[in-house]
């Protein structure tokens, strides 16, 4: 291999290591979701192929979500482990009421303390701690 040959096969290289920027926020999802889709197992076969395309730094700045990694913000939102907080709950719940045509109202969320009172599993079925029906409020 005379020298410009070599001088190819190097950008060549660095090419390949290199994402293209129209497809990095799918490949860098793809790798962010690989762990979290353990149903799914051809998504750590994917990401194996791609840490030897584009290296080990790639792979885990998307995995660890470090900052400009390309990883979608929805799927993160939708692959969290973090509960969402009250009046996204509230919100995902009227969304919910209205495309099944159901009457609900989020006033009583609004009046409630965070937690439900003693037991939950009791507080669920509608119990009093005395073993009495009664109603959630």
């Amino acid at each position: 291999m005379d020298a410009s040959g070599a001088s190819s096969a190097i950008i060549l290289t660095i090419a390949i290591r290199n994402c293209p920027i129209d497809f990095k926020e799918a490949i860098a999802s793809i790798i962010f979701a690989s762990p979290r889709c353990a149903n799914i197992p051809e998504l750590v076969d994917v990401r194996k192929h791609i840490t030897a395309r584009y290296g080990k730094e790639f792979v885990t700045a998307a995995m660890e979500l470090h900052p400009e990694c390309g990883v979608n913000q929805i799927l993160v939102e939708k692959l969290s482990t973090i509960a969402p907080d009250g009046p996204t709950k509230v919100r995902i719940m009227t969304t919910i009421a209205n495309e099944h045509n159901i009457k609900w109202e989020s006033d009583w969320l609004k009046d409630r303390d965070e937690g439900p009172p003693g037991d939950l599993l009791v507080y669920v079925v509608g119990l009093d701690l005395e073993g009495r029906n009664s109603c959630i409020q």
